[in-house]
């Protein structure tokens, strides 16, 4: 009994009482206990000494065959330790009894922080999507009783991958733990902040008053305006923000589902501010995933094919060149139109697939062009993105279209928007000086509505700019439009580029812009988009009547 490796002890009935009669050392450490301690055996069990002593009184006198449990013993330092504990009645001896206990504290430490683990971030320690969820169903049941409502707002922090490139994961850590650190000291003691994963984060303001929601995301807002000081430096970062508030029959799924919704619409609009949830937000979330369904394969089916809009002379209004433009024959709606589409399927994973058809298309029918009409053949400008200038193999690509087609490079204009061409540098410049030095020409589209430094275009290898066609449409009535206008030709011709005005609608427009020294129109005034069957009909007719 003394030199058993469990704890044990012997316990008698005594006057509707339990009194120890032996209890070996094992146990009295477990218990807490001095050898003179012994009698005070069941304060080790906190609350639960008046539930234990009963218990084992009725298996002492036999109304209850033996007990078994794991309990918690309480320290005189406020610490705790577990033991399983085992009782049954002594054979010999009626209303005697015997205690055995086994630790249990390094296990019991493990599964706690093995739950810990399954419901917080191992990085910031908050909590995780799944007691996120809980936390707001907790929240959501709180306010059906008492009113308010719940908000939820989903952060992703601006830039953080640049930080987690440039300094490391280890800073990148660093980072989060002092953004968790803030979001904390920004909310209430009784809201949550969670971490999703990656750099999002989620706040959840319980029972916020409606009037107090406004103040509450600006604290969560203005958490961000001071540099963060990481063993790397300091750095400046920003969140993007949705906000969703509940309302009669959310969900926890809802409010995330929603508040993330929000955030992309954010982080899309400029970042680093606040952008409330709106119903029209959840249907273009539906358009896009059901573009991206119909869309998957549609490519191979040849159900996108390629129309073309005349680029003319203001001078001759002689036929210039043409610009391909995309048109996707849908089975059930019929042909659509760029706008119904392009944006879902540009930014996922069908993007780099069509523009690489888009391209090889555009060679395939210029090759057949310069066959047919020889010297006479327009000029094809082409859209891509920088996503495909990016992967390093655009000129590459062109050149192999242009070689198995036979189309002439010279004959070929590649088209990037001004916002694109921010991004051209190092070996993205290098792409764009491949592709002019094999005889292709580089456009600016929809020039005007970016920010494009003058130093920029003059150190890009460029050869054309498309005036957009919000300023086009207002040369004629709005000063400020005109006087972009004017200041974009003078900047081409000043640069030694030429210049196309988009969108033009009528002859006053042409004829004014060919005063200011404008070289070429594309717009309604000339033609809409048609099938590229159309084109080549009109042009074989003029040539014959020619």
């Amino acid at each position: 009994f003394d030199d058993a490796l469990l704890g044990a002890a012997i316990l008698r009935v005594h006057e509707s009482d339990l009194e120890v009669v032996e209890m070996n050392a094992v146990a009295a450490d477990l218990l807490g206990l001095a050898p003179d301690e012994v009698e005070r055996w069941d304060e080790a069990f906190g609350e639960q000494q008046v539930t234990i002593r009963r218990v084992m009184i009725d298996v002492a006198i036999g109304r209850l065959p033996g007990w078994r449990d794991e309990i918690e013993i309480r320290g005189a330092d406020g610490g705790s330790r577990w033991a399983e504990v085992a009782v049954s009645a002594l054979q010999d001896e009626k209303g005697a009894l015997v205690l055995q206990m086994a630790e249990t504290t390094a296990r019991k430490v493990a599964e706690r922080e093995l739950e810990h683990m399954a419901i917080h971030d191992s990085i910031t320690g908050l909590p995780n999507r799944a007691l996120l969820r809980d936390r707001i169903d907790l929240a959501l049941a709180l306010v059906a009783r008492t009113g308010g409502a719940v908000t939820v707002l989903f952060l992703d922090l601006d830039d953080f991958k640049r930080i987690n490139d440039s300094a490391g994961h280890a800073a990148g850590d660093e980072l989060l733990q002092q953004v968790a650190a803030r979001l904390l000291a920004a909310v209430r003691q009784s809201d949550t902040v969670a971490r999703l994963g990656g750099d999002e984060f989620v706040v959840v303001l319980a029972g916020t008053d409606p009037s107090a929601v406004d103040g509450s995301v600006d604290r969560v807002r203005l958490a961000f305006d001071e540099p963060f000081t990481i063993s790397s430096g300091r750095h400046r970062v920003t969140a993007s923000i949705g906000v969703t508030t509940s309302r009669s029959g959310s969900t926890a799924d809802d409010l995330i589902r929603d508040s993330d919704t929000a955030m992309y619409v954010s982080k899309a609009e400029g970042r680093a501010h606040a952008t409330w949830f709106d119903e029209a937000f959840r249907q273009r979330a539906v358009r896009a995933a059901q573009v991206s369904t119909e869309f998957e394969g549609a490519v191979g089916r040849g159900e996108v094919v390629l129309h073309v809009q005349p680029i003319v002379s203001l001078a001759t209004e002689r036929l210039y060149a043409v610009e391909a433009l995309v048109r996707w024959e849908h089975p059930e709606r019929g042909t659509l139109s760029p706008d119904q589409w392009l944006d879902v399927v540009s930014s996922g994973p069908a993007g780099r697939e069509l523009e690489s058809w888009i391209l090889a298309e555009a060679c395939r029918m210029l090759g057949e062009w310069s066959r047919r009409w020889g010297d006479d053949c327009p000029a094809l400008h082409v859209n891509v993105s920088t996503d495909l200038l990016a992967g390093g193999d655009l000129a590459d690509a062109v050149a192999n279209a242009l070689e198995a087609t036979g189309a002439p490079a010279r004959r070929l204009v590649i088209e990037l928007t001004e916002t694109d061409i921010e991004s051209v540098r190092g070996t993205l410049r290098m792409e764009l000086e491949r592709l002019r030095a094999s005889g292709v020409r580089v456009a600016v589209d929809d020039f005007g509505t970016g920010y494009s430094a003058f130093s920029r275009l003059a150190s890009l290898p460029l050869d054309e700019l498309k005036i957009d066609k919000t300023f086009v449409a207002q040369t004629l009535t709005d000063e400020r439009s005109r006087t972009v206008v004017k200041a974009i030709v003078g900047l081409a011709e000043a640069l030694g580029l030429s210049t196309v005005a988009e969108g033009v609608e009528s002859q006053a427009q042409a004829d004014y812009l060919h005063g200011l020294g404008c070289d070429r129109g594309q717009g309604y005034l000339w033609s809409r988009p048609m099938p590229v069957v159309d084109l080549v009909s009109l042009i074989d007719t003029r040539m014959s009547q020619a």
